[in-house]
């Protein structure tokens, strides 16, 4: 994806502003291959790198729970990537045809090039569920766990987020 940025102005500090470029660049390659194992039963992996040019604060790849990348334990606006590669492995199952279960594991090497030119390991776990809710109603559940990463600047490993989802009829 190729992006230009329209009228755009330096900012930032006037003895260092951000470089001024009007265009930037996001390429991104992803890989995944999911096997049943029995009826409701799936484990998977995935493979991904995203990267880009010229990019800046607007930009960057910024990891949270919807958009992708994910990498779970980083807090959603807390952490943004000039290149990412990420790898997974998942897990899940149908409890009683009722309710999904599913855990992941994710590595990642990431790097902010405002910060540093090294590539920093980020990993973590994710537990997610979901159900049939009341009213025609689909409720799921995400926890999620950072192993490693730059926990001192999340103030917590850990994640939490419910969603409910209606139908539009």
């Amino acid at each position: 994806t190729v992006g230009q940025r329209i009228g755009w102005q330096q900012f930032g500090d006037p003895a260092q502003p951000a470089p001024l470029h009007e265009t930037y660049t996001l390429y991104s390659a992803d890989l995944k291959k999911s096997v049943y194992i029995r009826k409701f039963t799936k484990a998977g992996v995935d493979f991904g790198y995203y990267g880009g040019t010229q990019l800046d604060r607007f930009s960057r790849y910024i990891p949270s729970f919807l958009t992708t990348p994910r990498i779970p334990g980083i807090p959603g606006g807390t952490d943004s990537f000039d290149a990412i590669a990420v790898g997974s492995a998942n897990y899940g199952f149908n409890l009683m045809d009722f309710i999904k279960l599913q855990i992941k594991y994710s590595y990642a090497r990431a790097r902010n090039t405002d910060e540093s030119l090294q590539f920093r390991k980020f990993d973590g776990l994710e537990f997610n569920s979901g159900t049939a809710g009341p009213k025609g109603t689909y409720i799921q559940s995400t926890i999620s766990y950072a192993l490693d990463g730059n926990i001192a600047r999340y103030n917590s490993r850990w994640g939490a987020y419910i969603m409910i989802f209606k139908p539009l009829r």
